[in-house]
């Protein structure tokens, strides 16, 4: 079962594209309620070659790389952290270096000393989203 759920959106490009937008419009959702919360954003999809960060932020002195994920259902227990696998972690960490060591005057300029990695669940529904935010969900 598994492997045919990783190979599924191979196999139908259009399964793939509606991913795609799924993840978009969870993206999107995030980003707007972290500047709601006043977060200043620094980054968006942010990539280089080991992959991808979907937000980077500052919240106070504080850099925050959060991992967004999105789910079209009714889940009220949705919990992001439980879609997040200790390899899942190990690459974030990677990446968060590499933000770091490419963005260090960024860093220098802002002060932002400290990071944490916080989760953003995204629920979307057909009459509404919800937004689930861990702070420092893993270190």
């Amino acid at each position: 079962m598994l492997r045919f759920l990783t190979t599924l959106p191979q196999k139908l490009p259009w399964l793939r594209s509606t991913l795609k937008r799924r993840g978009d419009i969870g993206e999107k959702l995030a980003f707007r309620y972290l500047e709601a919360k006043g977060y200043k954003i620094l980054a968006l999809n942010w990539r280089c070659f080991a992959g991808e960060l979907d937000i980077v932020a500052s919240d106070g002195d504080e850099m925050v790389f959060c991992e967004v994920k999105s789910l079209h259902a009714d889940y009220p227990d949705y919990d992001p952290c439980s879609r997040i696998d200790r390899r899942k972690i190990k690459k974030l960490k990677e990446l968060a270096r590499h933000y770091r060591e490419t963005h260090w005057r960024t860093i220098k300029l802002l002060r932002l000393w400290n990071y944490r990695f916080d989760m953003i669940g995204v629920c979307i529904t057909s009459s509404g989203s919800t937004v689930h935010h861990t702070e420092d969900a893993f270190s």
